[in-house]
This record gives structure tokens, sequence and C-alpha cells, in this order.
């Protein structure tokens, strides 16, 4: 359960500079496409221009890997659905 990258954080966090810079690297590229994609929906006018393409992008890495590593702990289905429903909320406005 989860992504290899969500895995590779929760177990080495910072213990090993060089797997910590490589993930901080491959997270950055993550929220780089995110940001891109909202940026792309605010100008498309599918998004309120009042949204902040940084901040969503960095909460839904949030919200991804959290869920991820919930789910490898055998959370309940039903808490992680409502915790998407209120992260297409968020997105959505």
């Amino acid at each position: 359960c989860g992504c290899m990258l969500g895995n590779s954080i929760a177990e080495f966090g910072l213990s090993h500079p060089e797997i910590s810079a490589l993930l901080k690297e491959k997270i950055g590229n993550v929220e780089k496409a995110f940001k891109e994609a909202f940026a792309k929906a605010v100008e498309q006018g599918l998004l309120p221009e009042s949204k902040d393409p940084t901040v969503m992008a960095q909460s839904l890495i949030v919200m991804a890997q959290g869920m991820a590593l919930l789910s490898k702990a055998g959370y309940a289905e039903e808490m992680l659905a409502s915790v998407m429903k209120t992260a297409e909320e968020i997105i959505t406005g």
C-alpha cells in the first residue's frame, strides 16, 4: 500500500542525506506538475482565480501521502473517502 515515494519518505525521513535529497527532488517534481495543472485550470476558468496553485499543489501532496500512510495502517475506507471528498471541496471551492 502507498507509493514508493511515500513509503521511502516514511522509512528514511532525513536519516540518510543522499536519499533525503533525492526524495525532496522527487516531491518537488510532483509539486511542480500539480502546480502547473492547477495554474492551467485557473487560467482556463475551471477553478476560481482565488485558488493559489502552489498551496493547492502542496495540500494535495500532503493529503495524498497522508491517505496512503493511513491506508497502509488499515484505516477504514469510509474515513479515507470523506478525506477525498474534503480534498475535492478544497480544490473546487
